[in-house]
């Protein structure tokens, strides 16, 4: 049976904004979606017509067929609405691709709009809305097809838009009564707001990962903290920092947009995953440690700058370093590029944080130790095997398990 379940063609009724999330906004003014290896057609940036802007995306067929896509990652569950402009000739479909793992294989499926769109010289909206139910995929990629001799599509302002995401449970988790347990054991005299700093291993698997199982068992015991998630993939403390002081060019520049739209009683920090990456060209850690210690204490100031004097610094996760170094084979044997999960370079990355600690007086959260003892295969299935870095289920858990005991023990919120 197909998870992905479409809904309608056409939108019936506004939008309630206020409870939509703006997945993916796409003007076309950089860059034209892809066309899969094994599909026909070809994109382009063009000038001439768009709807917007100085740059629409040309999709033309080539044997009467021309079909692009664009990859989505992530928390995927939900209900949602792709909208977009088209003009031009033929006929216009839209689509989502379900990318699936199942005991080691890729599983592919597509659902598509049941009409399609006759093009014009005008442009035409065009809506699908369709939803992704469990279990999460590991991808999904919005589609594009246009049909007909020499057709060709027009494509601009394109919009994903989660109009509904299920509430998450995780009741049923190895954990969860020990979980439950710890978050009995935090409340807050008033409503407390807890800032979350991360990279991917906290933006990764948004809805269910382990700040949202944290989340959950202190809603669910009315322990009156919420923590709110401003991790942000590929970060480094160097590009947090930047992001925060608004530097030119960092990458997602409006990531803390309304960030400091209310007050935090306390900030947890959990980074080096990418910072502790070795350089094969040098040697070195992809930000040294003296480096890392200078960031963080400009990080102190912007939090004190907005109020907030509580931190707690986490360690980096361990890592599967086996897994690490068989991802990275290629650049090991072409000493270009970087090699995640050392070892000793995490382990620099966690010195720096317990001298900080010390220094600012700030609670140290480790989780790199207890990860590092685990046996395999148990810490294997912690991490990703195709990278030995990014979290699992199972990881997730691990972590999410660590920080409801911090809380619970800390007396940081009371």
């Amino acid at each position: 049976m197909n998870r992905i379940v479409c809904l309608a063609m056409f939108a019936a009724g506004a939008l309630a904004l206020q409870s939509a999330e703006l997945m993916m906004r796409e003007n076309f003014e950089r860059g034209a979606w892809r066309v899969d290896g094994s599909w026909r057609g070809k994109t382009s940036l063009t000038a001439e017509q768009p709807r917007s802007g100085k740059k629409a995306m040309l999709l033309t067929s080539v044997d009467g067929i021309g079909k692009c896509g664009n990859t989505r990652g992530d928390y995927l569950l939900g209900t949602y609405e792709y909208t977009l402009y088209a003009s031009g000739t033929g006929t216009l479909q839209l689509g989502v691709i379900r990318y699936d793992r199942k005991d080691g294989k890729l599983l592919i499926r597509e659902e598509k709009q049941k009409v399609v769109t006759p093009l014009s010289p005008d442009y035409r909206k065009i809506v699908f809305p369709f939803e992704i139910k469990k279990p999460n995929p590991s991808r999904i990629m919005l589609t594009i097809t246009v049909r007909g001799k020499d057709s060709f599509a027009r494509i601009d302002d394109l919009t994903l838009i989660r109009l509904q995401t299920p509430e998450p449970d995780f009741s049923d988790l190895k954990s969860a009564p020990l979980m439950q347990q710890a978050a009995a054991k935090v409340k807050a005299s008033a409503p407390a707001e807890i800032l979350f700093i991360g990279d991917s291993l906290t933006d990764f698997s948004r809805g269910e990962n382990h700040l949202d199982m944290v989340n959950y068992f202190l809603r669910k015991n009315g322990s009156g903290v919420t923590f709110h998630n401003y991790a942000c993939r590929g970060d480094s403390i160097v590009r947090a920092v930047n992001r925060f002081n608004q530097v030119p060019r960092v990458p997602f520049p409006n990531h803390y947009k309304g960030l400091w739209d209310r007050k935090y009683d306390a900030a947890f920090v959990l980074l080096g995953a990418n910072d502790s990456v070795l350089r094969l060209e040098s040697g070195k850690m992809a930000v040294p440690p003296e480096e890392v210690e200078k960031k963080y204490r400009e990080l102190f100031e912007i939090f004190k700058k907005h109020g907030i004097r509580k931190v707690v610094l986490v360690s980096p996760a361990s890592s599967n370093y086996p897994a690490c170094r068989a991802n990275a084979k290629k650049r090991i044997a072409a000493g270009k590029g970087g090699l995640f999960g050392v070892p000793e370079n995490i382990e620099a990355f966690a010195a720096v944080m317990k001298k900080l600690s010390v220094e600012f007086q700030f609670p140290y959260l480790d989780i790199y130790t207890p990860m590092k003892a685990l046996p395999d295969p148990d810490k294997a299935a912690l991490f990703r095997a195709g990278d030995g870095v990014h979290l699992t289920p199972a990881g997730h858990e691990f972590v999410a398990l660590k920080e409801l005991e911090f809380l619970a023990g800390s007396g940081l919120v009371k």
